[in-house]
């Protein structure tokens, strides 16, 4: 299930807004 793999992104600190729209490749996202 597609949506079984946008969990695999990572949440940002809770300073910064959710940004697990896009999930780098790496697997991380670092903004």
């Amino acid at each position: 299930r597609a949506q079984h793999r946008q969990r695999q992104c990572k949440l940002p600190p809770p300073r910064l807004p959710p940004m697990c729209v896009n999930p780098s490749p790496g697997g991380t996202i670092s903004r």
